[in-house]
Order: structure tokens, then sequence, then C-alpha cells
């Protein structure tokens, strides 16, 4: 079973809002990233990988470079990045993947509570 249970929206990140910076600290391999990639003219030739978001956003609030970086993700790090405002994004949802056994007794139910609670608590937050 596949459920969504929220949306998130990857963006380009950056330390204030108006330097330019010549390296993108990304995650080469999500698809999201790539999609962006894709479609962003005149990028900077520099990519890092990091495989964190956390310390992605970390790297980017130091003022290295771009960060492509879910908008979740910047939220729960509670580090001040500011939107690329003209730049490609990414609209993404949030599944729970499980069988579909799952889910049939209190505990299993409790757990997939919890999940989607979390999410919505999230989107409660306020945005950038």
């Amino acid at each position: 079973m596949i459920k969504e249970i929220g949306t998130d929206i990857i963006k380009v990140w950056s330390s204030d809002k108006t330097s330019k910076f010549d390296t993108i600290i990304c995650d080469l391999e999500l698809f999201q990233t790539h999609s962006i990639l894709k479609h962003w003219e005149n990028k900077p030739n520099k990519l890092l990988s990091v495989h964190n978001f956390g310390l992605i956003s970390r790297i980017v609030g130091q003022g290295v470079g771009y960060g492509i970086i879910p908008e979740r993700a910047v939220v729960l790090s509670g580090i001040k990045l500011y939107p690329q405002k003209n730049l490609p994004v990414h609209n993404d949802s949030i599944c729970i993947i499980y069988r579909p056994e799952f889910g049939k007794n209190a505990a299993e139910r409790l757990v997939l509570d919890a999940l989607k609670q979390s999410v919505i608590k999230l989107s409660a937050s306020p945005t950038r």
C-alpha cells in the first residue's frame, strides 16, 4: 500500500537573499535534485554531494553555496535560509509504504497514526 500523507517542495536555498555563489550543495542521488538541476539555467559549475539535509542546511547557512533542500528539512534545521525565488522547484509527495496486512492491530495503527500526525504537525509550522 502507498498512502500519501503530505507534500513538500524542494527549493534552492542560500544564506542570504542577494549573494551569488559558485557552488551547489545537494544530494546527487535524488531524482528531485536532478529535476531542479536540469531546469536551472546558468547554474554554478561546482557541485558538492552530501547525503544529509541537516548537514546541507548547515553548510549553506555558513555561506558556502546554494543548497537544494526540501522546505520541511530547512524548517526542521532551524537555520535561517532564504529560498531563491526565480529558480526551479520540485513539488514532492510524502508517502507511507506498507503491506496491506499492516495496520490491522492497535499497535500498528498507532504507528501509522503517529507517522501521519508528525507530517501534519510540521505542515502547521510557519513556512518561509
